[in-house]
């Protein structure tokens, strides 16, 4: 079907070619010699009109125009649409506005915490859009005596990590609340602070102890030691008994943290961690997995074990597997073979696509059958590979043509933005 536009260029045409003809038939000094510059001069003008409407429809998002979007009074008044998509399209234009703060945290903040993970992903990249500009506008909800102020500035703290680390001794004094959901709020928001949470150790080894009923707080607690690296060595004989003691969720995490923290004159951590990958449990297996990768070359040990559960596609710790591999052995070309078998396997196909991300440049020849997925039918598919490639950099200037046509095209306006952060990504890497 033709546009208006063609149609007008179609019409112009015709009239001019028509001209033409009764002029010779009636032998007449041809008319087009009259009509044609004016025809001419008002066809380009028409195409330079046309050529500049599409390149703003096709390309304004990656041009970083933002003129288009409604005022901040009608973005505010979508935040509360009942209509799903109206608000998400309304919390990703507030990203683009800084200049909206503070009023535009009035529906993001909330939105957070919403149980709607489109939502709630929307208010997170509109924040992460933002980023340090809301930093001075997050002071009064950390420091309310209202719970749900002080919960919806934390998960904007968590989202911005060392941006906003300026507020760590706020968390780390809060970390001694009585109140459960505070804690978790401040250990999720540590998590991010890396040295800056250390003024926190001896807590953290406290609430290793801590026995809520689904041990989220042995679990936060561990993610934070974890990011501390080897300054939480005082840790580790606590991290040993959780091992042995702990539930599922809870020693499985202290496996890991335990790689993260490094190796112990005092106890064998290679071997505490290769002991666990017969486990019959696969997220004990996992976590070990990425524990013995956090610990490099000193893992060279556990190498036999991981290359057998690395060439085992019938296991769900392929994917953790050869990125262990690669980790401990520098060797990619073995880590990648697995790996681009593992993301043909529906059992371990998220975790192969997220662990080639994790590899960086190093995951440079995976990207064509990455590629592939992105027109997938599965969201959450296609949204892995976008971030994925994102993590690859410049290695994946191959899906660059594909991802422009996604950051225009997409059905999923998350998916949208996921794509121009990707090619931002690849492309500011660039040498």
């Amino acid at each position: 079907m033709k546009t208006y536009w063609q149609t007008d260029l179609l019409a112009l045409w015709m009239l001019n070619r028509r001209l033409n003809s009764e002029a010779q038939n009636m032998n007449l000094p041809n008319c087009a010699v009259v009509f044609r510059p004016r025809c001419r001069v008002i066809l380009v003008a028409l195409v330079a009109i046309v050529a500049v409407g599409l390149g703003f429809v096709l390309f304004r998002d990656n041009l970083g125009f933002s003129f288009w979007d409604k005022p901040l009074e009608q973005l505010l008044e979508d935040c509360g649409s009942e209509d799903e998509a109206t608000r998400v399209s309304a919390l990703i234009a507030l990203g683009r506005h800084p200049e909206y703060l503070p009023a535009s945290l009035n529906p993001i903040l909330p939105a957070l915490l919403n149980e709607n993970e489109l939502i709630r992903l929307a208010a997170e990249d509109s924040i992460r859009a933002m980023g340090s500009d809301v930093v001075p506008h997050l002071k009064a909800g950390l420091e309310s005596s209202v719970a749900l102020e002080f919960y919806c500035s934390a998960a904007a703290v968590r989202i911005l990590g060392d941006a906003a680390s300026e507020y760590a001794p706020i968390f780390i004094e809060r970390l001694n609340s009585d109140d459960f959901n505070t804690k978790m709020s401040c250990l999720f928001v540590l998590e991010n602070f890396g040295d800056r949470a250390l003024p926190a150790l001896n807590r953290l080894i406290e609430l290793l102890d801590s026995s809520d009923h689904e041990f989220n707080l042995q679990m936060g607690a561990c993610r934070v030691l974890a990011n501390l690296g080897e300054k939480a060595k005082p840790a580790v004989p606590r991290l040993i008994r959780l091992v042995d003691e702990g539930v599922m969720s809870s020693r499985s995490m202290a496996l890991l943290t335990l790689g993260s923290i490094g190796l112990s004159d005092e106890y064998d951590i290679v071997g505490i961690l290769t002991g666990k990958l017969d486990s019959f449990y696969a997220m004990e297996r996992e976590r070990s997995l990425l524990g013995l990768g956090r610990l490099g070359p000193a893992a060279l040990a556990a190498k036999p074990k991981i290359v057998q559960l690395m060439n085992d596609q019938s296991k769900s710790a392929v994917a953790q597997a050869a990125h262990a591999y690669w980790k401990i052995t520098g060797d990619d070309k073995q880590a990648l073979v697995a790996l681009n078998l593992a993301i043909n396997n529906i059992n371990s196909q998220m975790a192969a696509i997220e662990h080639l991300g994790l590899m960086g440049e190093a995951a440079g020849p995976a990207v064509p059958a990455l590629i592939q997925f992105l027109d997938d039918e599965d969201e959450a598919l296609r949204e892995t590979v976008v971030l994925a490639l994102g993590r690859i950099g410049p290695a994946a200037s191959a899906a660059t043509s594909k991802l422009s046509r996604m950051s225009a095209n997409d059905s999923d306006e998350l998916i949208r933005e996921k794509a121009k952060l990707a090619l931002a990504a690849i492309n500011s890497k660039k040498k």
